[in-house]
């Protein structure tokens, strides 16, 4: 093997807008400087947010609901990735999201495989049911034994691995990086002029998916609860499936609501404002006083840390994994959040959940913390101290010593 490049596949479900893509096109793209990188996504359909200059190869497999379709397309998806592993020699083969993984597996020839662990396995929420048991018992403890490396990215996904998957001197922590220089440059840019008198009010943003892990309803409710809301104009970015849904929430709630899909007349008589999808997220969230993150459950939040570049105070839900270990590391595995704590570098906050007194604290402290202009100015610093901790070159040096293993 000496004497040559090796050769990286780099495997994925999709490339949709996303943290595990937005990561899987920085990995791709720092590999290919010593290695030689192929891409190669399950299909195209929800479109590439992230162009590579790698050669991508498009399997062209779609999904299915029904049992024996997805049977099918998976033999299908396995086939031709072992033909592609075979065809450009492979070496190493780096899958991302479950899905991904499993086709990783069970196309395996001679190389090594490494999978990517995004995100909590037993924490997420949408692993339930007779399905989810039998991937927790079952399907996630054959994948795992039987890959040759498991990298997470956040130290408390290695810890739940271990404890509840039996999983130990295989896995390694690699957290995601931020080019924080160039996310900042980004958020200088303009905002639109349609949407800068919104921005010249204070206001509260969170930026992602419109998905039940982001729970963006509860923070709506949230927001509905604070003593002030008349004061600020809280900012939704990101589309989803929960759209519709959360428009009747915020019906309910009697939150004056503009939706830049409905293509309403822009007033500053809004509560709230969901601006859909945006190429650049960066240039909103810097011009905000403080940047929320509800989840109900992540892995290692991309937009947690990218709203740190943006040089804004971070106030986030402390779920598993990765907001504790970004706002307060030296926090031990075991705490659990139950009111608010002020950490080193943002404010971590409880789970919210059903109960009324969650809401009831979130809204006190949200409504104190925004009150504060010296507590802001202080997480402000501490956003931009902080993210400088996670910088894209010692994370490419820690995949180059996977790599080379």
């Amino acid at each position: 093997m000496s004497g040559r490049k090796k050769n990286i596949l780099m495997l994925i479900t999709n490339l949709d807008f996303g943290g595990a893509q937005r990561v899987f096109y920085n990995m791709s793209e720092g590999l290919k400087k010593e290695y030689n990188v192929i891409e190669c996504v399950f299909n195209k359909y929800d479109g590439v947010s992230f162009p590579t200059s790698n050669m991508l190869i498009d399997l062209n497999i779609p999904g299915s609901s029904n049992y024996i379709s997805k049977i099918y397309y998976f033999i299908l998806r396995c086939i031709k990735v072992r033909r592609i592993k075979k065809k450009y020699k492979i070496d190493i083969c780096i899958s991302h999201l479950e899905g991904a993984d499993y086709v990783n597996i069970f196309s395996k020839s001679n190389e090594k495989t490494i999978l990517w662990v995004h995100g909590s396995k037993f924490y997420d929420g949408e692993i339930k049911g007779k399905i989810g048991w039998l991937r927790k018992k079952i399907l996630l403890p054959f994948l795992y034994k039987r890959a040759d490396r498991i990298v997470c990215v956040s130290r408390d996904i290695r810890e739940e691995l271990i404890r509840y998957f039996k999983l130990d001197n295989k896995i390694s922590v690699i957290t995601n990086a931020f080019d924080s220089n160039t996310i900042y440059k980004l958020s200088q840019e303009g905002i639109e002029e349609k949407y800068k008198a919104i921005f010249n009010s204070k206001v509260v943003i969170t930026s992602g998916r419109l998905a039940i892990q982001k729970n963006q309803k509860a923070l709506l409710k949230v927001f509905s609860l604070l003593k002030d809301k008349e004061n600020y104009k809280l900012v939704i970015l990101g589309d989803g499936p929960l759209r519709e849904y959360l428009t009747n929430e915020c019906i309910g709630l009697g939150l004056k609501t503009y939706f830049a899909w409905e293509n309403q007349p822009l007033t500053l008589d809004y509560n709230v404002y969901f601006l859909g999808y945006q190429q650049n997220p960066f240039k909103y969230i810097s011009k905000s006083v403080a940047f929320v993150m509800s989840s109900g459950w992540e892995g290692f939040p991309m937009v947690l840390g990218e709203a740190m570049a943006c040089k804004v105070p971070v106030i986030s839900t402390d779920c598993p994994t990765g907001p504790k270990e970004i706002l307060a590391p030296s926090l031990p595995y075991e705490h659990i959040t139950n009111k608010p704590v002020f950490a080193e570098y943002g404010i971590l906050m409880p789970m919210l959940q059903t109960e009324e007194n969650a809401y009831e604290i979130w809204a006190d402290a949200l409504t104190r913390i925004l009150q504060d202009e010296s507590m802001l100015s202080k997480y402000s610093k501490a956003s931009e101290q902080r993210i400088k901790d996670f910088n894209p070159d010692v994370t490419l040096e820690r995949w180059k010593e996977i790599v080379n293993l």
